[in-house]
């Protein structure tokens, strides 16, 4: 890894740097270096993984806590559990984990038998979170050859005489609420990226936070208080950039003061009668420095304090066995929990062992204390959890069969695995030797299960060694940087941020550099394919944005369509500018070269041609270019005017497209276009709308130049009408080969991606191919799903039933009535209507929220979509596992996804939760 000449480091500081880059997975500082060429997958390595020729079930879940997993769920999985159950194993990132068994029934699936176990976070090595991973991975193993009794809990019934029945024991918590995605170039220490608040001089008062110290002590130290924060200026007319007061209640703790862009740890003791009760936490600036800029974020603050041993009857909680000795005072050999649940057992996974009450109506357990300090887990019968997901795999090689005479490798989750399957079936039927692989089992194998862009290009690159002609890479599903789901979403304060709907499928590679330094960066699936230097793949790649196999499947039947049905073939040339002249003079001069190469050649440059965009592509177009202003979300008439801006088009144009066969390839010299790692953008918009839209879209997801756009899309459109060019990935890649970057620094043709198929087979006129009667099929449309209505909400069981957006920064919230989701639910029904308001439909957000056991506020999102029908239609939200059963509370978000400040309106009708009586 090479670092920009001006940058100075120590040698110390550059190996801390490059250990955190590699492990956070999504850092490149330069996308001029050589890429990596020690991070080739193996075959011995991939051998030697305990799960690659072996069966096993993949247990995953979000939060830290007590879980449960029961026979019945797991023979329900598939996994044979009756049949292993002497030599299980679970395991978590390469280690074993401990678990209690209780199995009372035996030979049955009874729900009377289950497993138990501590969960955690996915933690990183040299960060609060595994980065790009919101679940953490657990894995059951078996060999029926061999039992492992030592990964049992060992049951122990404590009782000692000298019990200390009033020691103080040292606590310890982390608070770490992210609530905004911010990459800087500092190395990441324990910081995911994800930052709590900002705190900015100029607006006192703002986020107060509230924290407490639960069943302090009186007896012993004073509570402490560390919080890490970064600077997010660097103020050099100032002696001190960074100049806060800390407040906790009315009383001031201290003051940090510190320079420059950096990471700075603070901490402070907190009077014990400060310390009583919940309590609220300000960062302020003084006074006196109000007109001076400076601001930081909070990252994370962890607590630490005495805690009494009273359980308070709490279903669920953790506690340290670090006794806090006062004068002369000489360690216990145990401390005793009073005031507990009947039935609560404590976990110490750091010895296996889990300590029980003689009688199951005791309410106090004495815990021996170790040499060492642990964290231990006491728990009720109430406060076990569900996991969000427990799947079977069987034995497989398949990783380490590629095929010498492979030409495309397509990259699936098992959510897009039927399609992946029928796109590999169709590319064979061409004559196209392509094979596809699970990237689960890529992750399973090579990364204990954990997400890392990182790892998939090392078996990208074996892949590669052992196809010497691979020329394509397609990555079947959509990613997003923001795994947190938080710089996207405007989410209620409390609450978490869940991926329910945008999840990363394929991982994307982050670029930063520093062209980049002040927008963060963007995402780039160039570098899977570029085996030499990251900027120049040798391999086309590309990506179908999509998060199911029914999103997918829209996309294959129009690619399918296109190919063998060549509508397209006589279709036009659409050329489309912005107001200024000097864009409309380039874009005359693609014109110019292509118009021999189309029946007809369309511009499209005054506001009122521009009214007619969605006809002129609905009678048929075969290439729209596109060199204009424009975003994530749209094309634009001119230059940003928020007072009397008006949107080209939109992806609510693209909804009302009537161009079914006559699906175009779109190039861009346009900022964003291809930015998918935004919900619902523009470019993923032209691919996923079914039976409408494009087949392709070229572009780039960050900003861009329009003279290194156009030169790089003039290249291709020299390559365009050469019949030896026959695959989009071929044109894509003589560009990338006939473009080269200005200097290493600097991004300009290397940010051009693709959104779709990479080898899509090209529809020009004179290509000399026809429609043949070997059509290749594709499978019968699913059967309409049945459904059967469990309980209703009518509109007058809502305050109102009416939800408008007017602002483009905020979002308009109504939460209704508490409702228990029926145990057999499975879905959410919402019935209502959207109204059409300069050319955009309301974007609706639907979460659940329920209390869990310890008394917090747990939200989860289950349906995003845009209300795209003037007549009362409805609208379908999955039941997340675990959830059925449960009493919730319903909350409607209505969102303004465009750039107008204009109104949005959805009128609900009713809402129901209902039965897919076909599942």
């Amino acid at each position: 890894m090479r670092f920009p000449e001006e940058t100075r480091y120590s040698m110390n500081f550059l190996k801390r740097l490059a250990i955190a880059c590699i492990l956070m997975a999504t850092i490149n500082i330069t996308t001029g270096a050589p890429t990596e060429t020690d991070t080739t997958a193996s075959l011995p390595l991939m051998q030697s993984s305990s799960l690659f020729n072996h069966d096993y079930a993949t247990i995953r879940l979000r939060y830290p806590g007590a879980y449960r997993l029961n026979f019945e769920e797991l023979d329900r999985a598939g996994v044979p559990i009756t049949q292993v159950v002497d030599s299980l194993r679970l395991e978590n990132n390469g280690k074993s984990v401990p678990y209690f068994l209780n199995y009372e029934n035996v030979g049955t699936t009874s729900s009377r038998n289950y497993i138990e176990f501590i969960g955690d976070l996915p933690r990183g090595e040299v960060t609060v979170r595994r980065a790009q991973n919101q679940e953490n991975v657990y894995y059951l193993t078996w060999d029926k050859e061999t039992t492992r009794p030592l990964d049992k809990y060992k049951v122990v019934f404590p009782k000692y005489d000298k019990a200390d029945k009033n020691a103080s024991i040292r606590c310890h918590t982390q608070l770490e609420k992210d609530l905004y995605l911010s990459y800087t170039s500092l190395p990441p220490e324990i910081s995911d990226h994800y930052y709590w608040i900002m705190k900015t001089s100029a607006a006192p008062g703002m986020f107060p936070l509230w924290i407490s110290f639960p069943q302090l002590s009186m007896i012993g130290e004073l509570p402490t208080l560390t919080m890490s924060v970064v600077g997010l200026n660097d103020n050099r007319t100032t002696k001190t950039t960074h100049l806060f007061d800390v407040f906790l209640g009315k009383t001031q703790l201290g003051s940090m003061e510190f320079s420059g862009m950096q990471r700075y740890q603070w901490s402070t003791t907190v009077p014990l009668s400060l310390a009583k009760g919940n309590n609220k936490f300000l960062i302020e600036s003084p006074e006196w420095r109000r007109q001076t800029p400076d601001s930081i974020a909070l990252d994370w603050i962890t607590l630490t304090w005495p805690r009494t041993l009273n359980a308070d009857k709490q279903a669920y909680f953790s506690f340290t066995d670090d006794v806090i000795l006062t004068g002369t005072a000489t360690k216990p050999e145990a401390i005793q929990l009073f005031n507990l649940l009947p039935t609560t057992r404590v976990y110490s996974p750091d010895n296996s062992t889990v300590y029980m009450t003689g009688n199951k109506n005791d309410s106090t357990l004495d815990i021996p204390l170790q040499e060492t300090t642990h964290t231990l887990f006491a728990v009720a019968n109430k406060g076990w959890n569900s996991v969000d997901s427990i799947r079977m795999c069987k034995a497989d090689t398949s990783l380490t069969n590629v095929n010498q005479d492979t030409r495309c490798t397509v990259i699936y989750h098992p959510k897009t695995a039927k399609s992946a399957e029928i796109y590999t079936d169709y590319r064979n039927h061409q004559g196209l030797k392509t094979q596809a692989y699970d990237i689960t089992r890529i992750f399973d194998v090579l990364n204990h299960g954990f997400i890392s862009d990182q790892v998939l290009k090392s078996w990208l690159r074996y892949a590669y060694e052992q196809a010497p002609n691979l020329q394509y890479i397609c990555l079947m599903g959509d990613s997003t940087n923001d795994y947190r789901e938080i710089q996207y979403d405007e989410r209620e304060k409390g609450t978490e941020p869940d991926l329910a709907v945008h999840k990363i499928l394929i991982p994307i590679h982050w670029v930063r550099n520093p062209a980049t330094r002040h927008s963060a960066g963007y995402p780039d699936d160039n570098w899977y394919g570029a085996f030499h230097w990251s900027n120049m793949p040798d391999v086309a790649v590309g990506r179908i944005p999509v998060n199911n196999d029914e999103e997918a499947m829209a996309y294959l039947r129009k690619l399918i369509d296109y190919e063998e049905k060549r509508m397209s073939t006589n279709d036009k040339l659409l050329l489309i500018s912005s107001v200024e002249n000097e864009f409309q003079d380039l874009v005359r001069g693609a014109g110019t070269q292509l118009q021999d190469h189309f029946t007809t050649t369309v511009e499209m440059f005054s506001e009122a041609d521009m009214n007619n965009i969605c006809s002129v592509i609905d009678s048929g177009v075969q290439m729209v270019y596109y060199l204009g202003h424009g975003g994530s979300f749209v094309w634009r008439f001119g230059p940003t005017d928020y007072r009397h801006q008006k949107d080209l088009f939109t992806p609510a144009h693209i909804k009302r497209l009537n161009n079914k066969d006559h699906y175009p390839v779109i190039v861009c010299s346009s900022c964003y276009v291809t930015s998918f790692d935004n919900k619902l953008s523009l470019g993923e918009s032209f691919l996923v709308e079914p039976d409408r839209g494009s087949v392709a879209v070229v572009g780039t997801p960050w900003k861009t130049s329009v003279s290194d756009s156009h030169d790089f899309n003039m290249h291709m459109f020299e390559a365009y009408p050469d019949l030896n060019y026959g695959r989009l990935g071929d044109i894509f890649m003589h560009a990338k080969r006939a473009t080269k970057p200005i200097s290493p620094s600097v991004i300009d043709y290397q940010t051009f991606t693709i959104l779709g198929d990479p080898a899509l087979q090209l529809v020009r006129k004179d290509d000399g191919i026809t429609s043949t009667s070997d059509r290749f099929r594709m499978p019968d449309q699913e059967k309409q799903t049945t459904w059967t209505e469990l309980g209703r909400l009518v509109a007058t069981d809502f305050d109102t039933k009416v939800y408008r957006n007017r602002s483009l920064i905020t979002t308009s919230t109504v939460t209704l009535k508490e409702w228990a989701i029926p145990a057999d639910a499975t879905h959410l029904r919402m019935v209502g209507r959207g109204n059409l308001e300069n050319e955009s439909f309301p974007l609706l957000h639907t979460y659940l929220e329920m209390k869990t056991n310890d008394g917090t506020k747990r939200s989860i999102s289950v349906f995003e979509g845009f209300t795209d029908s003037l007549a009362p239609a409805a609208y379908y939200a999955p039941i997340p596992k675990g959830w059925a059963g449960r009493t919730v509370l319903i909350r409607l978000n209505i969102d303004n996804a465009s750039m107008l400040f204009d109104e949005r309106v959805f009128k609900l009708a009713y809402v129901a939760f209902v039965k897919n009586t076909d599942e």
